[in-house]
């Protein structure tokens, strides 16, 4: 505990000496992929003056009309859909490289499908998780650049960057 204790100073300090000195120019937009609980997804990303919000979702859908209960005759898809919300900081360690500790909840619902009559689906009960990670962006020219991350929900996640 004394060591996250440690961490969460070091972090705090350097957040208040970039936003005291206005020195973190990390303002860009993003899109890329992400797999969210192994999940193919989509990301959007946009961070202001190191500020990082990122939203991901796989858009996953049953076949048919969505209901909102189920039949005896309901079967599982085998699908998900999931979906994150991440928050954090950049903080610039050179010109071109910035890291960022991230924190996110995401929810995770199973889909299942009838297709007796006509073809329907609904959504299984909602799971929340918590999504603790990193994330880096490294800029190629002064428009463009790359970022990733890791996290305990979201596994992994790449995106192309607009730079401000």
């Amino acid at each position: 505990m004394r060591t996250m204790k440690k961490v969460l100073v070091v972090l705090v300090t350097v957040l208040a000496f970039n936003l005291s000195n206005a020195q973190n120019s990390n303002t860009f937009v993003g899109l890329g992929f992400s797999l969210i609980d192994e999940e193919p997804a989509v990301s959007f990303d946009v961070a202001v003056y190191g500020f990082y919000l990122g939203i991901s979702s796989n858009y996953a859908t049953g076949n048919g009309t969505e209901l909102d209960f189920s039949s005896s005759y309901t079967r599982s898809t085998n699908k998900q859909s999931t979906s994150v919300i991440n928050l954090g900081y950049f903080i610039p360690l050179t010109d071109n490289f910035a890291v960022a500790p991230i924190f996110g909840i995401g929810s995770s619902r199973d889909i299942y499908e009838d297709n007796l009559g006509f073809p329907t689906y609904f959504y299984g009960n909602s799971r929340t998780y918590y999504n603790l990670g990193v994330k880096v962006v490294m800029a190629v020219t002064n428009d463009i650049g790359f970022m990733a991350g890791v996290g305990t929900f979201e596994n992994f996640q790449t995106s192309l960057i607009y730079k401000f």
